[in-house]
């Protein structure tokens, strides 16, 4: 009977400790919008598209700013290099002014050398005639091809064929002996025709030497051709 009422007792006591205990919760569950995918596919669709004509339009107008800022340059380049133009011209009509204001006349490439003028010694003419198909100029081309006369029978050369025909002799008859090789031996030939730059003697005594070289064959040269102001009167 005493351990019924025990056994009683315990279940009881047991019983009132479990009502006693707080029951667990069950954990709360996340809430679940139902909204939620609808919102996610609202806002992927809120994002616009580019517009390829709005894209081309933008594209148009940087390359349009771009190309003004470009002529804008070049523009000031265009001002910068006329200023400079500007003064360079005054500064070149200054310096002319101070040199009596004529500028020098630019020659068009022919000048009286090359002028055909008749030969009036006979001794210089000989000597073109007997040699002239056997003389070359430095690149082996002979330096008179033909002879010409004018109406009178007189032979023509200009100035320059004639300083080259001379010099073209020297060479061919070796007449560069002397160290500097400017200065000219003069032989029979060269003594005949040009006396004033030969050696002279006097009772067998050198009276004047030699002096004869290539800086004084135009000089030398002139007693042997007609000068362009007689020509012209002729």
């Amino acid at each position: 009977m005493t351990r019924n009422v025990a056994a009683k007792t315990t279940e009881k006591s047991e019983t009132t400790k479990r009502k006693a205990q707080p029951k667990a919760q069950p954990a709360a569950e996340p809430e679940i919008s139902e909204n939620s995918d609808s919102e996610e596919v609202v806002q992927e669709e809120e994002q616009p598209q580019e517009d390829p004509i709005t894209t081309m339009h933008n594209g148009i107008i940087e390359m349009c700013s771009m190309m003004s800022k470009l002529a804008q340059r070049i523009t000031q380049d265009t001002k910068k290099a006329e200023r400079e133009y500007q003064l360079e011209k005054k500064r070149m009509e200054k310096a002319i002014s101070k040199k009596g204001g004529k500028e020098k006349k630019k020659r068009n490439g022919s000048t009286g050398l090359d002028k055909q003028l008749p030969i009036k010694t006979q001794e210089f003419r000989q000597f073109v005639e007997k040699n002239y198909q056997q003389l070359n100029d430095k690149d082996g081309n002979q330096v008179i091809t033909e002879l010409s006369y004018d109406d009178d029978g007189s032979l023509l050369i200009s100035r320059k064929k004639a300083l080259q025909f001379v010099t073209a002799y020297v060479k061919h008859n070796d007449l560069q002996q002397y160290e500097d090789k400017k200065r000219i031996k003069m032989d029979k030939t060269l003594q005949k025709l040009f006396p004033n730059n030969a050696e002279q003697k006097e009772k067998g005594k050198v009276t004047k030497e030699e002096n004869f070289s290539f800086v004084s064959i135009m000089g030398a040269l002139s007693p042997h051709l007609t000068s362009s102001s007689d020509a012209a009167e002729e």
